[in-house]
Formats: structure tokens, sequence, C-alpha cells
């Protein structure tokens, strides 16, 4: 986990925390999967979608960890919050595009990505 994927799993471990959970283990092999799914999600611009009771996701242009933490919370608490889960892991993906205005201005664009995965 890079420091941006730390940040949100802590985040996540914290709102858990405060709603009596115990925290979450990290998996390596279920983050090198969130990876590759954040990128996918980022390339394909599916951010929001899938989200499910062992999985959220959530991404924008430039979007933080505390942005997507947000968005998770507010799509999908149930699962963020349900001590029942043991392990997470969190991925995160970017991709640039090109977007353009009506009168033909384009600027490179950065969408980023973010998933979290729990058993």
């Amino acid at each position: 986990m890079d420091s941006n994927e730390l940040q949100l799993f802590n985040k996540i471990n914290n709102a858990r925390a405060d709603n009596g959970c115990a925290p979450l283990k990290r998996s390596t092999s279920l983050t090198r999967s969130s990876e590759a799914e954040a990128k996918q999600r980022a390339a394909d611009d599916t951010l929001d979608d899938g989200n499910t009771s062992s999985k959220a996701a959530a991404g924008g242009d430039n979007w933080s960890a505390d942005r997507a933490f947000d968005r998770m919370m507010s799509q999908n608490k149930p699962t963020l919050l349900n001590c029942g889960l043991t392990t997470m892991s969190v991925g995160r993906g970017t991709a640039t595009y090109e977007r353009c205005t009506l009168f033909l201005i384009c600027s490179d664009r950065t969408r980023v990505g973010w998933v979290a995965t729990f058993r």
C-alpha cells in the first residue's frame, strides 16, 4: 500500500473504531487485486459502480483519500462499518484523459479510482 492508500485505509479503520468495530488487518494479496481494479475503473470511468457487501469504490478527477472516503461512507456505509469483516485492502489507480470544451480548448485530466475490498 502506498501512502495515499494507507491514508484511506486508516480513515476507514478510524470510522470503524468510532462505531465499536475492531481494527481491520491489511492483506497484501487483496491489495494487488484492489490496485488493479482501481486502475481499470479509472481507465474505464466506472468509478462508483460495483459497491457490494465486500467492496466499496469511488473516484473522480484528482480525488483524494478524503473525498473517496466521504463518497464511500455516503454510498456504502454498511459495508465499511460491518464489524464482522476482519481484513481490508485499498487500491488507488489513475488514468489520464483529455477533456475538451465546446470551443475545442482541451486539457489533460487525471481520473483517480479508489477500491476498498473486505473479507
